[in-house]
């Protein structure tokens, strides 16, 4: 693939996708605080690095119980 080159991906381009985006392997922390993670990439297509930002959140589930307004 050249830089600027467009093209629909297809299922293995997604699993790629999905790998860069968990896992850590090649990739330089440079920011780690308050969940917010700052990471960088050499990229071999170009002069820059790959910038990856992710947001860590903690999603909390709650069992709400139906009570009856017979049983207060």
């Amino acid at each position: 693939m050249k830089a600027g080159e467009v093209f629909l991906p297809d299922d293995e381009d997604f699993r790629h996708f999905k790998n860069e985006c968990i896992s850590d392997q090649g990739w330089t922390i440079c920011y780690d605080k308050s969940g917010c993670r700052v990471s960088t990439k050499a990229n071999s297509l170009s002069a820059f690095d790959v910038v990856r930002v992710r947001r860590i959140s903690i999603i909390i589930y709650f069992h709400l119980k139906k009570i009856s307004l017979d049983s207060i």
